[in-house]
């Protein structure tokens, strides 16, 4: 048995007690939530719709259906939606009994834009009218031949049945977005998605500004609903206790999710709401979670071998507060915590967005150059010879890779997100989870792991051994870069850095201590 095969059966037999130990669920703050949330959609859900209707005019619309969504941000519609996808290349395909999403044609800005043109149809904000045929029910009865009327009444076909009339005025409907590249549409006509949207938030204005930044929203809270307060309340036992269940083998890189609910697919940070309904199971107990700092970047940093990189984490220098200064520098306002998506983007090859994050993302490249030339072997290599090996020994394999005429890469952006996701949550957090279940065993602890997410690790913590279970964690977490080199020979080249916050519930917390790794040389 390889040494990381080993390594996920010891992290399945400590999930197996995480799994029994379970999460404590506070149901009045549950409950408290559930109310704040379903009032935030409404409130959001009614904003839309005023804004949508102005946009529109008469014309229906429903904001769940993509098809509109498109329409109400683009103000076009693909005259047909077959040729459309044949045009760009668009939706998915089967390539040896897998159905992969296609790659869209590369067209340059002129093209595009005449093609769209050509190809679409440019919608008008109407006005609607009782249809006069049917006095608006919809339905008529057919004149007969013997000059009488049927007595069963059919649809009308002078309003298809809907009992009203919709005439074009000479306004352009929707919020006329533009889109850059092939990427931005989809078989439907555009693409809608969470960072699609979040993207046009940041180069709109005005109303239309103000429809997509209620689209994010209204998207999140349907999801908070629908996954975490819907899904929390459905697997709760009598006890208050939820009992997520683990998954070790759904994701591609081979980090940890869960289901029944999905307690993972939740933003980082500190700042979501529903984390403050997970409480302690004993009386003065409390919840304490440690976390790695920067650790993808480091990550990055050392399989890259990117001395600078190397140099700036050893000097303190905060990477995200770097790119929260660099994006405001460049004309586009950002603070701390939204600013590491665009620090973690370039790690894995992203270099699109707005002015100001297209700046960011070549300062990036051009001062770490050796995680960009370490990007070139890893796509070279995976072009080669169809795999990706980590230092762990955890094997990606691509065998669909190819190189397209226009010199480009398939499947880069996993490539390159692989290796740096997989080796930092796949492998390294899971260590230190094992490391510290044991010491917890060790130091015959009452407290209990209940969750390890992202790059953390949550504990319920006994009353009384709070600072015990920060100095194991710190311990345990930091302690990986030793275990690296005594189990798989790996000389992690950064100092593990470690924060562990302690508090009464997982969202109201509070620093306790800070730890780091000695760095091997």
């Amino acid at each position: 048995m390889s040494a990381v095969a080993s390594m996920m059966n010891d992290f399945c037999r400590v999930l197996i007690d995480v799994e029994r130990n379970g999460i404590k669920i506070d149901l009045d703050a549950l409950n408290e939530l559930e109310r704040e949330y379903t009032e935030e959609y409404k409130e959001l859900e009614n904003k839309l719709e005023i804004l949508a209707r102005d946009s529109l005019g008469d014309t229906p619309f429903n904001l769940s259906s993509n098809d509109d969504l498109s329409m109400i941000i683009y103000s076009r519609k693909p005259i047909c939606k077959k040729t459309w996808a044949n045009i760009f290349n668009l939706g998915s395909e089967m390539v040896n009994g897998v159905r992969k999403i296609k790659k869209p044609r590369s067209i340059n800005k002129k093209e595009l834009k005449n093609l769209i043109r050509d190809n679409t149809r440019i919608q008008f904000k109407t006005k609607a009218a009782q249809c006069t045929v049917c006095k608006g029910g919809g339905k008529t009865k057919k004149l007969l031949k013997s000059g009488l009327y049927s007595e069963r009444p059919t649809k009308c076909r002078n309003c298809a049945g809907v009992g009203v009339l919709y005439t074009h005025t000479n306004e352009i409907a929707g919020f006329k977005q533009l889109p850059k590249s092939t990427n931005d549409l989809s078989a439907h006509g555009y693409k809608c998605n969470k960072d699609k949207l979040q993207e046009l938030v940041r180069t709109a204005d005005g109303e239309a500004k103000d429809f997509l930044k209620a689209m994010v929203r209204f998207n999140a809270v349907a999801h908070y609903l629908s996954s975490f307060i819907k899904g929390i309340r459905g697997n709760v036992g009598r006890d208050g206790v939820l009992h997520t269940q683990f998954m070790q083998c759904v994701t591609a890189t081979g980090r940890l999710s869960s289901r029944n609910p999905n307690f993972h697919n939740q933003p980082r940070g500190g700042t979501f709401p529903i984390r403050k309904v997970v409480i302690s199971r004993w009386d003065k107990g409390s919840i304490t979670e440690a976390d790695y700092a920067q650790l993808e970047f480091r990550v990055a940093a050392s399989l890259a071998k990117d001395y600078t990189a190397i140099a700036d984490i050893n000097n303190g220098r905060d990477v995200h507060q770097y790119t929260a200064d660099t994006l405001t520098q460049n004309g586009q306002p950002t603070d701390r915590q939204d600013a590491k998506h665009h620090t973690f983007k370039p790690l894995y090859g992203g270099t699109s967005g707005t002015k100001a994050e297209k700046a960011y993302y070549k300062q990036f490249q051009d001062r770490y150059n050796y995680i960009r030339g370490w990007h070139k072997t890893l796509m070279r290599l995976a072009l080669n010879y169809k795999v990706l090996k980590l230092p762990t020994g955890r094997i990606y394999r691509f065998p669909w890779v190819r190189q397209t005429a226009h010199g480009l890469i398939s499947d880069a952006t996993k490539i390159k997100n692989y290796p740096v996701q997989g080796f930092a949550t796949a492998d390294i957090v899971p260590m230190a989870t094992i490391s510290l279940y044991r010491l917890y065993k060790q130091h015959n602890l009452k407290s209990v792991i209940i969750n390890e997410v992202h790059d953390s690790i949550v504990t319920d913590t006994y009353p009384g051994e709070e600072d015990t279970v920060a100095a194991l964690k710190i311990q345990a977490m930091t302690g990986v870069v030793d275990e690296l080199k005594d189990k798989f020979n790996y000389n992690f080249l950064v100092p593990l850095k470690v924060e562990v916050k302690n508090g009464i519930n997982w969202l109201d917390m509070s620093v306790t201590a800070e730890g780091e790794s000695k760095q091997n040389t």
